[in-house]
C-alpha cells in the first residue's frame, strides 16, 4: 500500500507533511519506532519510522544521515512529533528531505505513538489480508477452470476480462500460443506478430523481467502498453503478455499483479502436469525404440504390438538417422562429468525442431532419443537414397545453426527391409557418426560406407604393417627411389589390368618388351611370382600398406602438445 493511504486514518488525518511531499506515494509494508539514533541500521525496505525525536533531541541534524540512509534503502518515510522534544526541525533536514523526495510527516500531539503504531499496523494488515483473500479467490477461480477441463484458452479469456486488457501466452519457442478473442481479429494480427517477435528477441534479457513493460505506438490504435510476466517451464521461459490501449482500462495495481501471479501459478502447474504425462509416455516410447535398435526384439509381432502406438510399421524399406551435438561421443554418452550433459532446454528445442521440420517435409517418420542421441526412423519408400536423407539432415542442421546457434552432426545408416534388422541401420549410423568425428569436421552429414581394405588395415599396429611391407618387397626397397617408383607403377598397372601385358603397355605408353623387362626385374628383387595368386594378393596388400606408411607420422617427429 502507499503512504498516502495511511494519512486518511483517524490518528493521522490532522498530520502535516513537512517535507518530501512528492514521495507520499512510497510503498509501506511495516512500521517501526525509533528508540535510538542507530535504528537506521535496522530499518527494512518499505518500512515507516515513528519517533518523538527524544533520541535526537540533542543532535537534530542527525536526521540528515537517517533520511539519506532510509532513502537509499527504500524506506517509506518518517512520522515525527516535533512539539514534544524539538521546537522545530532544522532547515537542512527539510531541504535534504525535499531533495530526496523523502516524506517527513508531523504527527498531532493528541495521539500517542502507541496509538499511531496500533492503527497503522492494523490498517496495513487489513490491506494485506484483503490482498491475500483476493489472491486466494483468483487462484480458486483459475484452478476450478482447469479441474473442470476448460483449458488454458478459457483461463486467458477470464484473465483478459478481469484485467480489461488483451492477453496472450507465448510458448517455449516464443511464438504466440494462446491469444484472447480480442486479439484474434484480423486488425490485431500484426500486433500479435510484433509482440511474438519482441519476446523472441529479448526473452533472455532483464528487460523482460516480471512486470516489465514498454510502449509501442506503431499501430492505428496507439498507444499500446505491453507488459510481460515470465512463466517458468521445464524447458525454457514462456511469457504472459498483456496489451493495454486507450480503449482498455487497468484495475488497481496490486490487485492486477495478484491476478497475474495467480494465473501464472495455475498455468505453471497445468504445464507441469502435462509435462509429467508427456514424459511418462515419452519414456515408454524411448525404451521401445531403444530395445528395437539394440536388436532386443526378435519378432515382428512384438514390434507391431508394442510400437503401433508410436508408428505405422508398414513393410517398406526404412533407414535410421542419428544426430548428436558436436563435441559428444558417437554413442551419445560423454566420458565427462554429468554437469556437461546436454541441457534439458537444448534437448527439448532440438527434439521439437525435428518434429516441425519433418512435418514440413511430408516424409513418414518417427523420432526418439537414445542417451543424448536424436534418432529419426525414416520411411525410405520411393525416396532417392541417400540424397533424400542427406537433404533432410542438411536442412535441419542449417535451421538449428542459423536460428539457435546449435552445432549438430548427422550419421545416416543404409535402408533395411525388415524392422528386426533396424539394429543394422542403427549401428551403421553410429559408424557414420564415428567416421565424421574422426575427420574433426563440425556440422557434418556422413552416410555409412562399407569398410574398404585400407580401412581394415588401419586396425593393424604400425610395426606389423612395416614388417609385412618390408618382407614382401625385399631387395626392391634398396634400389633408388626413381627406379622403385617405375617398377611399382608398372606392377600396379599390370595387376589392375588382370595381368595383361598388352593393356599395361598401352596404359603406360611403353613398349611390351619394357613391360616384360620390368616385371622380370620386379620378380627377381622381390622373390615373388606375379603369376602366383598368393604372391599377387600379398603384393596388392603391400601396395595398399605403402599408402598407409606414407601418411604415418615419422618416428623422429616430436609429439604435439
Amino acid at each position: 500500500m502507499e503512504l498516502r493511504e495511511l494519512l486518511r486514518l483517524t490518528t493521522l488525518k490532522d498530520a502535516t507533511v513537512l517535507a518530501g511531499s512528492r514521495g507520499i506515494d512510497r510503498k509501506v509494508s511495516s512500521v517501526n519506532i525509533m528508540d535510538a539514533p542507530d535504528i537506521v541500521d535496522f530499518v527494512k525496505p518499505e518500512q515507516l519510522l515513528l519517533t518523538n525525536a527524544y533520541a535526537i533531541k540533542d543532535t537534530p541534524s542527525a536526521l540528515v544521515r537517517i533520511i539519506e540512509r532510509m532513502a537509499a534503502g527504500r524506506g517509506a518515510g518518517i512520522f515525527i512529533k516535533t512539539k514534544r522534544f524539538l521546537r522545530e526541525l532544522p532547515e537542512d533536514v527539510l531541504l535534504r528531505a525535499n531533495e530526496l523526495d523523502f516524506p517527513i510527516v508531523e504527527l498531532h500531539m493528541q495521539y500517542s505513538l502507541g496509538e499511531v503504531l496500533h492503527q497503522t499496523l492494523g490498517f496495513i494488515l487489513e490491506k494485506q489480508t484483503e490482498h491475500f483473500r483476493y489472491a486466494l479467490d483468483m487462484h480458486k477461480q483459475f484452478s476450478e477452470m482447469m479441474m473442470k477441463g476448460r483449458g488454458l484458452p478459457q483461463l486467458v479469456e477470464a484473465l483478459a476480462s478481469i484485467l480489461d486488457c488483451h492477453v496472450l501466452i507465448t510458448d517455449e519457442r516464443n511464438d504466440a500460443m494462446i491469444v484472447s478473442k480480442s486479439l484474434k481479429t484480423v486488425r490485431h494480427e500484426p500486433v500479435v506478430r510484433r509482440i511474438a517477435e519482441m519476446v523472441r528477441r529479448h526473452s533472455s534479457e532483464a528487460s523482460l523481467a516480471p512486470g516489465a513493460s514498454c510502449l509501442w505506438g506503431e499501430s492505428p490504435y496507439q498507444p499500446f502498453e505491453v507488459s510481460f510476466h515470465p512463466i517458468e517451464t521445464f524447458s525454457r521461459q514462456c511469457f504472459l503478455v498483456f496489451i493495454r490501449s486507450e480503449q482498455t482500462g487497468s484495475p488497481e495495481g496490486p490487485f492486477r499483479q495478484l491476478a497475474v501471479e495467480q494465473a501464472a501459478n495455475v498455468i505453471e502447474f497445468e504445464w507441469m502436469k502435462r509435462h509429467a504425462v508427456k514424459e511418462r509416455s515419452r519414456r515408454f516410447k524411448f525404451e521401445f525404440f531403444s530395445d528395437l535398435v539394440e536388436g532386443l526384439i526378435q519378432s515382428e509381432e512384438e514390434i507391431y504390438h508394442r510400437g503401433r502406438t508410436y508408428y505405422d510399421f508398414e513393410p517398406h524399406p526404412h533407414c535410421l538417422i542419428a544426430a548428436m551435438t558436436d563435441g559428444r561421443s558417437r554413442d551419445g554418452i560423454t566420458a565427462s562429468s554429468p554437469e556437461e550433459a546436454i541441457p534439458f532446454a537444448t534437448k527439448e528445442l532440438i527434439y521439437d525442431r525435428i518434429k516441425l521440420h519433418m512435418e514440413q517435409s511430408a516424409i513418414p517418420y518417427v523420432r526418439f532419443m537414445k542417451n543424448d542421441l536424436f534418432c529419426i526412423l525414416l520411411n525410405a519408400k520411393n525416396l532417392p537414397f541417400p540424397a533424400a536423407a542427406i537433404d533432410v539432415a542438411r536442412r535441419l542442421q542449417h535451421e538449428l545453426h542459423a536460428r539457435h546457434g546449435l552445432s549438430i552432426s548427422f550419421g545416416i545408416g543404409t535402408p533395411v527391409e525388415s524392422f528386426i534388422s533396424l539394429s543394422v541401420s542403427y549401428k551403421e549410423a553410429l559408424e557414420a557418426l564415428k567416421a565424421g568425428t574422426e575427420k574433426r569436421k563440425p556440422r557434418f552429414v556422413e552416410t555409412y560406407t562399407a569398410k574398404q581394405t585400407e580401412d581394415l588395415l588401419r586396425f593393424l599396429p604400425l610395426d606389423v604393417i612395416k614388417n609385412y611391407y618390408s618382407t614382401t618387397f625385399n631387395r626392391l626397397l634398396d634400389v633408388d627411389d626413381k627406379e622403385k617408383t617405375e617398377l611399382q607403377k608398372t606392377v600396379r598397372t599390370f595387376l589392375e589390368h588382370q595381368g595383361s601385358i598388352s593393356d599395361t603397355s598401352k596404359k603406360l605408353f611403353i613398349h611390351r618388351n619394357t613391360v616384360v623387362y620390368r616385371l622380370q626385374k620386379y620378380e627377381r628383387l622381390t622373390q615373388r611370382s606375379l603369376l602366383d595368386p598368393n604372391d599377387t594378393l600379398r603384393i596388392r596388400l603391400a601396395l595398399i600398406m605403402e599408402k598407409l606408411l606414407e601418411n604415418a607420422p615419422s618416428e623422429t617427429e616430436a609429439p604435439k602438445d
